[in-house]
């Protein structure tokens, strides 16, 4: 062999190994390129853009959703197209009660959202919990499918939330508190997941343009996403707890009320709830508590600093995070994520479980086909 052939075929099969590199890169791996292990979209198995790792979801026997006490609120109908293969839809019980908790599973758009998509990997069979499920349909020839999550969400309290709000724009979120786990979680006005779950995209997009120009926003999750309420009053927790850590304050200790403030960088001023007065202009911190008086707390946040109030907020499970920006900005909770897998084989939801902050004893993706 001359020099010359020697080298075309070195050429040739260096470009063959790079190649098979490529391809096992991508393919095998889940990788976006060989010399990029993440993209800005993610891997290649999680970017939304790749409509076959997207499509692959909505070609599997989904496990279904669990209330605490077993009762089902989405499962998957299989139906026969007639041409020897097999569709599945997704199917919502009491679908606007539970939107907020669901959110939906849609093949038309592709996509999903709430718990079907943060216990994706369980419901479509491929969390670890269930490789010997795996094993057994790859011996067995049997279709894949998914395993059930289970949540801490009691049935009757969710309806009496529900009930409650009769329809007025607002949310609820009920909290065990001796273990965080949620027995409730409500938006209003709410929608029905079913109207995305259909095949049928022009239905789809038709339910879609018409819940997106309703201006009470039923699509907005009130209760931990959307456009979501200040947290008002309720962070004078948070204020309170940073400033008796530092030594900013004691409980007795007497403190300023005017009934105005004019908030520092800005010409706003702040006053109480109603333009009441707090104590005649100076009262104790207990009594200022009490009474939920804006303007010593007002000046008590001043004095305790944005470093101090930021960390007490992580402290007690509350930070903030940059998420889509359909959401804007939002306080997150560290337990909105999939925690590991308990003794038993089990695996705890990412809505009332994962931190302390969520749920010790929560929600559970549970271990087994649906």
């Amino acid at each position: 062999m001359n020099r010359q052939i020697r080298q075309v075929a070195f050429l040739v099969l260096v470009m063959f190994t790079t190649l098979a590199l490529s391809v096992t890169s991508v393919q095998g791996l889940a990788r976006p390129s060989v010399w990029e292990s993440w993209s800005a979209n993610g891997a290649l198995n999680s970017d939304p853009r790749n409509r076959r790792t997207v499509s692959r979801n909505f070609d599997t026997e989904r496990g279904p959703i669990l209330l605490a006490g077993g009762t089902t609120i989405a499962s998957t109908q299989k139906s026969d197209d007639g041409q020897g293969s097999e569709d599945y839809q997704r199917v919502y019980a009491n679908g606007p009660l539970y939107a907020p908790v669901t959110g939906y599973f849609s093949p038309a758009f592709a996509s999903m959202t709430g718990m079907e998509k943060e216990g994706n990997s369980v419901l479509n069979g491929d969390d670890p919990s269930l490789f010997s499920s795996r094993i057994k349909t790859l011996i067995t020839g049997d279709s894949q499918r998914g395993g059930a999550v289970e949540l801490t969400i009691k049935p009757e309290i969710q309806q009496a939330a529900y009930d409650a709000l009769a329809g007025r724009e607002g949310a609820v979120v009920a909290l065990d508190p001796s273990t965080g786990a949620i027995l409730a979680l409500v938006s209003s006005p709410s929608y029905d997941p079913s109207a995305f779950a259909t095949r049928d995209g022009n239905a789809a997009n038709e339910a879609n343009t018409t819940l997106s120009q309703d201006s009470s926003r039923p699509l907005d999750n009130r209760a931990i996403a959307g456009n979501r309420y200040p947290p008002g009053s309720t962070f004078k927790i948070i204020t309170t707890a940073a400033a008796l850590r530092t030594g900013k304050i004691t409980t007795d200790q007497e403190v300023d009320a005017p009934d105005t403030i004019t908030l520092p960088g800005t010409s706003h001023s702040l006053e109480n709830y109603g333009g009441e007065s707090c104590g005649g202009g100076r009262t104790t911190f207990s009594h200022a508590f009490a009474e939920s008086c804006n303007t010593p707390f007002a000046q008590l946040a001043i004095n305790v600093g944005e470093k101090e109030l930021s960390q007490g907020g992580e402290e007690l499970g509350l930070r903030l995070r940059p998420v889509h920006p359909a959401e804007g900005h939002a306080v997150d909770l560290p337990g909105q994520r999939l925690a590991g897998a308990d003794r038993d084989g089990r695996h705890r939801s990412g809505l009332g479980a994962g931190d302390p902050a969520h749920d010790g004893d929560g929600g559970r993706h549970r271990g087994q086909q649906g």
